[in-house]
Parts: C-alpha cells; structure tokens; sequence
C-alpha cells in the first residue's frame, strides 16, 4: 500500500517537475540583455523612438517580460502613441500585476483616451476578482506546493493513524481542490481573454467588412475593445454597452498574446 502511494505522489509530482525544468522561452541572453540596456539609455537620452526600436528588436530576440513591456509603454507615451502605450502597459500587467509604478501610468495614459468607455476588464475581473494581482506562474506554483503538502500528510497518515493527521489530510485536500480550480480558472481566464486595444488616433467602426458599409461611429486611440472575430481585413469588436461592429484589423491589436 505503501508503495502505490508512493507512486502515485511521483506521478503527481512530475509533471509539475518537468513543466519547472524546461526552459522557457523568456532565457536571457546576452543579445537581448545588451539590447534592452541600449533601450535604456536612449530613453535617458531622450531618444525614444530609438528606444522603442531597440525594445522591439528585444521582443524579436524572443525575450518577453513585465519590465520590457512596462518601458515599451513608456516609450510609446513619450511619443504621444497612446493606443500603443495602453496595448504595452496593459501586457505588463500579467508579468508584474501588482507594480505601483505600472498601475500608476496605465490610469493616467487611460485618463488621456478620448472615448468614454469603462473597460471592465478580462472574464476573470469579474469572478474571482482578486486573482487579478497575482500571475499565472504565482497560481502555478500555490498549487505546486499545496499538492506536496497534500501527499504529505497523506504520506504522514500511513505512519501515525492519529485523529490529527486525519484532520490535516481533509484540510490539504479541500486546499488542493480550491487551488486546483484556481489553477484551471486563471488558466482559462488567460486563454479566453479577448481584449484589443485601437492603436491609430482615429478608427471607423463600420457595419459590415467592407469599407462601403454603414459608419456605426468612431473609437480613438487606448480604448479597449472585445474582439469577437476577424473576417478578411477585418475584425469584429464590441464594446462593454454591447455596441459592435467592424474595425480595420490593423487598427486594433489584442492584449492577451497566449
């Protein structure tokens, strides 16, 4: 008996194991970290463009992180490209979510967007609200833990059958299920994450795909948007008061990369 649940807790540990082992796609390197401190400088130079190049050839270097984004965001705020600012602050925040600094700019860029339209945030702002100012990677590793601690006191139980370790056992599982299904909600709030960002000052938002359809109306610059679905050149958006239409599609962009 004592063997199956020991096999059982390799089982379970594995994956979790090889998942942490591998590496992963955001290694550093000498190429981006030289590039990323060539960005910085430009920025204190007052360069920004040359800034923001420098930080785009990083993200092409395969590099991606809160702090390259939180200084693209920068960058694109100093050039007054206000959609872009919001697209970049926006994609820091799953990186660093509980960043002052960070949250900070993204209010203040936000006050700056012409359209008013609340943006109500991702699936997961409106259920389990308070995972918002943790990481996927944060989540990951809580349920990591907890499932050792788990097997743990299961393992305990097997050598002290006290009334005690049959408390602790029932109190890690019902710890294990909630974190589990946190686990599983961050993960499907990400992958289900359909905000865009508008990027050009102006965009038109038609009735249909093509650029003979109806003009509905106009968005601007940093408001954030739900994409639904693309068609050709074009995406369909909606609005939090359920307006929708047709966007150019190089006029919005998503935040959520997955």
């Amino acid at each position: 008996m004592r063997k199956v649940y020991i096999i059982i807790l390799f089982v379970i540990l594995l994956p979790f194991t090889l998942h942490a082992l591998q590496p992963g796609k955001n290694s550093k390197s000498d190429k981006w970290e030289e590039l990323f401190h060539k960005g910085n400088q430009l920025y204190k130079d007052g360069n920004y463009e040359s800034a923001l190049n420098s930080y785009l050839e990083v993200l092409g270097s395969g590099y991606s992180g809160g702090d390259l984004y939180y200084n693209m965001g920068n960058a694109c705020y100093r050039l007054k490209m206000i959609g872009h600012a919001v697209l970049y602050y926006e994609r820091a925040r799953a990186f660093m979510p509980r960043d002052p600094d960070l949250e900070y700019n993204l209010r203040y860029v936000r006050k700056l967007t012409k359209d008013a339209v609340e943006d109500h945030g991702s699936i997961m702002s409106s259920v389990f609200f308070w995972t918002a100012s943790m990481t996927t990677g944060e989540v990951f590793w809580i349920f990591v833990i907890i499932n050792f601690f788990l097997w743990g006191s299961l393992t305990l139980r097997l050598f002290f059958k006290k009334e005690w370790t049959f408390y602790v056992s029932i109190f890690f599982l019902a710890v294990w299920i909630v974190s589990g299904a946190l686990s599983v909600w961050k993960y499907y709030a990400k992958a289900s994450d359909d905000r865009a960002v508008v990027l050009p000052e102006q965009a038109d938002v038609l009735s249909g795909p093509y650029a003979g359809d109806t003009l509905l109306f106009k968005l601007h610059a940093g408001t954030i948007v739900a994409e639904e679905r693309s068609e050709d050149n074009w995406k369909l958006i909606r609005l939090p008061d359920d307006r929708r239409g047709w966007i150019k599609a190089n006029a919005v962009e998503k935040i959520n990369l997955k």
